[in-house]
C-alpha cells in the first residue's frame, strides 16, 4: 500500500534517524516522522474499453517531529532531498515521479516542547485497472 511504500522509501534515505509512522502520530513520542495520504489529483485512466491501468496521483504529507527544531529541520531537509524528483519501484508498485508541492512550514507546538514541520508532495504511481466482467 501507498503509505507503507513511502515509509520504506523514507527509511531508506541516508541520514534518516527517526522511525516513520504511516497514518498516525505515535503517542508519547517526541521524535518521529509521520506520513499521511492527503487527497491528490485526479486519476488518469486507460480507456474502459481497453485493458491496462493508469496513473494515480496521491498527495503525500510528511511531518517531522523532534524536541530540537534544528534536528527536525535537518531531518526534513533529508526527506526533501530524498523524495523530490524521486522515482522507483517499491513492493511491485512503480512510482514515476515525486514532486514537492509546498515549502516546509511549522505546525503549532503542543504541550510538549517539540517542533513539528510539514511538507507535501504529489506522487505519480502506476496502477493496474481491475475490471469485474461478471
Amino acid at each position: 500500500m501507498f503509505l507503507d511504500d513511502m515509509k520504506a522509501t523514507i527509511e531508506g534515505i541516508s541520514g534518516i534517524t527517526e522511525t516513520v509512522f504511516p497514518a498516525h502520530e505515535p503517542e508519547g513520542s517526541d521524535t518521529a516522522i509521520m506520513v499521511y495520504e492527503t487527497g491528490g489529483g485526479e486519476t488518469w485512466r486507460a480507456s474502459d474499453s481497453s485493458p491496462g491501468g493508469g496513473l494515480e496521483r496521491p498527495r503525500l504529507q510528511v511531518q517531522v517531529r523532534n524536541i530540537s527544531y534544528a534536528t527536525a529541520r535537518t531531518q526534513l531537509a533529508k526527506v526533501i532531498q530524498g523524495l523530490d524528483h524521486w522515482s522507483g519501484t517499491v513492493n511491485s508498485t512503480k512510482y514515476h515521479y515525486c514532486r514537492l508541492t509546498t515549502n516546509a512550514r511549522s505546525l503549532k507546538r503542543d504541550k510538549s516542547p517539540t517542533s513539528t514541520l510539514v511538507i507535501r508532495h504529489y506522487v505519480y504511481a502506476e496502477f493496474e485497472l481491475i475490471k469485474d466482467f461478471s
